[in-house]
């Protein structure tokens, strides 16, 4: 295959999807190079928007304003005009289609990326499957939830909860998510979900009913391994139904969420299983990723030896596919609680770290939820920009709203802020949307701050202390309890507190408060430092 072309003045890389005018390189975000690479190659003819997010987005459910977004990014590049174009025609309801001469001929897309992007059309594809071939990560489908009731309402509802699942998962980022409608072809061309997951290419599929009764509805759900057929997850939902929307909302939440580490779990099994040798960037990042759950769920003074072998998978996952968004938030993610938890010595470096790799996730990636989060939380500590940092992690929830740890974050932001009214509410959603989060002991700490800055000393005594029965090595949640019991009368457990504090953290000192408490308003500070002083801490803020 010849790898440049030329066109214009302007000549583009297949290979690395580099565009070049003159020796200027003009740069183009992952997917818009892409597009281009696709309309390239197929010069003269119109290509149709399905062909389009087939090869470019590989099935994941996107919306047309995606694709809309890289032609217009593209046009810009190329200084080309919609009305009158000189490298990119609007096909009518079709697609694109790229009409500059070329001055080299760009080889056509395989019969293989032909054969392989049907499939993920939900066409017939010959002969049997390797659905681990597929993609590097693992795709999903979403069967249309049966009605098992006579009721037309039902059956609106199993639709409903069907389309928002599609799309909540497809907002996660992580798994690709097969289109509706080729689900539902293939599953009636053959009645059976494991045979139309196998032709889709799918590792997952998740399947369900829903059967009603009077005022009440049950929905039952099962997650499905397509390779083996075996069910990893069920769950049975029963509701009143005063409200569909709401019940449909719910519904659609705790299914997500429920299924998600269920996916995250089976393939870090399935990583674990492969030969350090035949190992990929996803089996990587999904090792590393064990790593940091194990570093956040026991926050102990080893955890940081876990942070740091996730680091070194994930620069390992890089190394192999250097465009990872999600190998690079992970990256930033473990800086972050590398400088907080106290697991490193140089936590101001450690924060340059975090912003460095959320800025890179972000740019290869601008729609990924967990970019946005990191770098909100990166710009907070990094550079005390308060808007823009809550501009970042409330636009993680807009991404994808089902995601547990941007709530997280949110209220992690809002609290620095200035805005703890602002931060409970974030904070209790996390408890509510996942008793079982895994960090519930840094969530219950933050809360424990927010409600100190509320003036509810007795509550942020009650998480604080909540937080530190829980993880009994959390830093953060005994420097929150310290602070909180400080502002009581109670003297002798404020002291308590204070001595467990520096028994797990001996330099516990003036510079880590400032580098890892920032603070909006300086009488926020004064009130931190004050519960610390009162409860014996000798040394002097300034």
């Amino acid at each position: 295959m010849e790898q440049r072309v030329s066109f214009g003045r302007y000549r583009f890389d297949l290979e690395t999807g580099s565009l070049l005018s003159g020796k200027r390189e003009i740069r183009l975000t992952p997917k818009a190079s892409a597009v281009l690479k696709v309309l390239v190659t197929h010069a003269g003819r119109p290509v149709r928007k399905e062909e389009l997010f087939a090869w470019v987005w590989n099935g994941t459910v996107v919306s047309d304003d995606a694709l809309t977004s890289c032609i217009q990014e593209l046009r810009r590049a190329l200084a080309d005009d919609a009305k009158q174009p000189r490298f990119i025609e609007t096909q009518h309801r079709r697609g694109y289609r790229f009409i500059a001469r070329l001055s080299k001929p760009a080889a056509k897309v395989t019969a293989e990326d032909q054969a392989a992007s049907e499939s993920k059309l939900g066409r017939a594809a010959a002969g049997g499957l390797d659905v681990d071939a597929l993609w590097t990560q693992p795709a999903i489908a979403v069967f249309p939830f049966e009605n098992l009731s006579e009721n037309a309402d039902s059956a609106h509802f199993a639709d409903g909860i069907t389309q928002d699942i599609i799309t909540a998962l497809s907002c996660w980022r992580r798994f690709p998510v097969i289109a509706r409608n080729s689900m539902s072809l293939s599953k009636e061309k053959h009645g059976d979900s494991v045979a139309a997951a196998r032709e889709l290419g799918v590792r997952y599929f998740l399947q369900g009913s829903v059967r009603r009764a009077g005022s009440k509805i049950r929905i039952c759900a099962q997650l499905v391994d397509a390779s083996s057929g075996t069910q990893i997850w069920a769950r049975r939902y029963d509701r009143d139904l005063d409200n569909m929307f709401a019940v449909q909302d719910e519904i659609t939440a705790r299914i997500v969420q429920s299924i998600e580490p269920q996916l995250s779990r089976r393939e870090l099994h399935r990583a674990l299983r492969k030969h350090p040798q035949s190992l990929d960037s996803w089996d990587y990042t999904q090792r590393a990723l064990s790593c940091l759950y194990g570093a956040l769920s026991h926050l102990h003074a080893f955890a940081g030896a876990d942070a740091a072998e996730a680091r070194d998978l994930l620069h390992k996952a890089i190394e192999l596919d250097p465009a990872s968004s999600y190998a690079h938030s992970l990256l930033a993610l473990s800086h972050f609680h590398d400088a907080l938890a106290n697991w490193t010595k140089d936590p101001p470096g450690a924060l340059t770290a975090t912003l460095l790799a959320a800025r890179r996730a972000v740019a290869l990636d601008d729609d990924d939820w967990l970019s946005h989060a990191l770098l909100g939380v990166a710009v907070l500590w990094t550079s005390r920009n308060y808007d823009r940092a809550l501009e970042e992690v409330e636009r993680a929830i807009a991404l994808n709203p089902s995601a547990v740890i941007a709530y997280q974050f949110l209220g992690c932001v809002a609290l620095f802020a200035g805005r703890p009214t602002q931060a409970v509410p974030a904070l209790e959603t996390v408890l509510h949307l996942d008793p079982q989060y895994q960090s519930r002991s840094l969530i219950l700490a933050d809360l424990s701050l927010s409600r100190l800055l509320l003036g509810d000393v007795d509550g942020a005594v009650a998480a604080a202390t909540d937080a530190v029965d829980r993880e009994p090595e959390n830093v953060r949640a005994h420097q929150r309890l310290v602070t909180a019991l400080g502002h009581t009368a109670q003297v002798a457990d404020a002291k308590a507190a204070l001595n467990a504090l520096l028994l797990l953290q001996p330099d516990f000192s003036d510079a880590y408060v400032r580098a890892t408490y920032p603070f909006r308003f300086a009488e926020h500070l004064v009130l931190f430092n004050e519960g610390l002083r009162k409860a014996g801490w000798k040394v002097t803020f300034r």
